[in-house]
């Protein structure tokens, strides 16, 4: 992993974890097996519900150094969940639950 960001998505009144990687050169990672491996390291609340590999993740440079800009991010999930996105959460998070 060259980069990785993880972001809190709302979702009616709870919040959902949702990871964003940008592998290093050459390396194309599978979400499943790194959702396999946050499954045996951490615990079902910090588990991110989906991984998304990018290109780049989408960056903001001041004086101050560059930061990741998450809101753009957590927009990219909104547009993603679509008018379904709820129930596919809550199916998703009850598999993890379960799992």
């Amino acid at each position: 992993m060259n980069q990785c960001q993880v972001i809190a998505v709302p979702v009616d009144t709870a919040t959902w974890p949702v990871a964003f990687v940008v592998p290093r050169t050459n390396l194309v990672p599978d979400p499943n097996a790194l959702l396999r491996r946050c499954k045996d390291s951490l615990a079902p609340f910090k588990r991110p519900l989906r991984i998304y590999i990018v290109d780049e993740l989408p960056m903001s440079h001041g004086q101050n150094g560059s930061k990741v800009q998450r809101h753009v991010l957590r927009e990219w999930e909104t547009r993603r969940l679509g008018s379904n996105g709820l129930l596919k959460y809550l199916d998703a998070r009850s598999s993890a639950a379960q799992g």
